[in-house]
């Protein structure tokens, strides 16, 4: 056992490490909670959302904070699928820009901002399909874009030699509707490295 923990760079009575989080049918905040999980532990993940109004996240969930920063910066940015989701299915002007503002200005904002993120979380359990599928591709696609800017900043920024470095593949798929309506799936893959020493003779 010691053997195999030196192997590992393991510490003996630590935790083990983790190379994958799955989390199926995590309602509502649950889901954001296994996203962040993964996230600090840098590993693949296979996260399967359900409802989307319970266990709320304190604090908000990144993809709240993500879906504000891209309604506050003024205008949707057409490299975000999020921001340029989210516009067409709120049908809502972005938010004002202005720089003298007020913080009665801003609060009124945020609170309207929370206002129609609740009602994106209330059409994605709606029984009009085209309608929960719509939202919950929003909800979700702002999922993968706040994950997708903390990976970047991690490698941007440097990481300590015990976190991982590589980038990580996101993306969001479904399964059968056979099985559930609630069918989408949060993949995160970390891509290796390619080998160039292979076939560089």
């Amino acid at each position: 056992v010691e053997a195999s923990c030196a192997a590992e760079n393991i510490i003996p009575g630590s935790p083990p490490p983790v190379d994958l989080v799955v989390a199926l049918h995590c309602c509502g905040g649950l889901s954001d909670l296994a996203l962040s999980f993964a996230e600090s532990k840098r590993c693949a993940f296979v996260v399967c959302p359900c409802c989307y109004l319970k266990n709320p996240v304190a604090g908000g969930a990144p993809w709240k904070h993500k879906a504000w920063a891209c309604e506050n910066a003024g205008n949707v940015d057409s490299r975000s699928s999020s921001c340029a989701a989210a516009a067409t299915a709120t049908s809502v002007s972005p938010g004002v820009t202005s720089c003298d503002r007020s913080p009665a200005d801003d609060e009124r904002q945020l609170r309207f901002h929370e206002e129609k993120l609740g009602i994106v979380e209330r059409l994605a359990e709606s029984d009009s399909r085209p309608v929960s599928f719509r939202a919950m591709s929003v909800i979700n696609s702002f999922r993968l874009d706040a994950l997708k800017e903390s990976y970047s900043s991690l490698v941007e920024g440097g990481a300590s030699q015990s976190q991982r470095t590589g980038e990580m593949n996101l993306s969001l798929e479904s399964f059968s509707m056979e099985y559930s309506l609630r069918n989408f799936v949060l993949i995160g893959e970390e891509v290796q490295p390619e080998q160039n020493d292979r076939g560089a003779h």
